[in-house]
């Protein structure tokens, strides 16, 4: 996705339904980024959720996003997030917290995908 793209977009839609006179400011986007759910980097990964986490769950979409464009896009190098709270841990809000069993179980799952990756390179 497209940052000006989806600005331009949203422009359109809100003159479209009557509110053109509608400013929009934008001070920074970020490209999304995608890679195939079957590169092998993805199979690293997951093995190693599975392993530190004892369970993963493989989400194609995400709103968060840092800059993984530029890998994927620029330097055709693959890029994954994952995750080290849970759904109630209030994220982003002033009160955004975690658990330090998930955060040692991220910091073990970081270290596999290294290991995994290392091996299958």
């Amino acid at each position: 996705m497209n940052p000006k793209k989806q600005t331009m977009r949203l422009k359109h839609h809100l003159k479209k339904k009557g509110f053109g006179d509608i400013e929009i400011k934008i001070y920074h986007g970020e490209a999304a980024a995608r890679i195939d759910p079957k590169h092998g980097f993805v199979s690293d990964v997951t093995d190693a959720a599975r392993r530190s986490f004892g369970k993963y769950l493989l989400s194609i979409s995400s709103a968060g996003t840092g800059p993984m464009h530029a890998f994927t896009n620029i330097l055709n190098a693959p890029a994954i997030a994952i995750g080290s709270t849970y759904v109630f841990s209030r994220i982003h809000s002033p009160n955004e917290f975690t658990r330090i069993d998930l955060l040692k179980k991220a910091t073990k799952c970081m270290c596999l995908i290294l290991d995994n990756f290392a091996r299958s390179s």
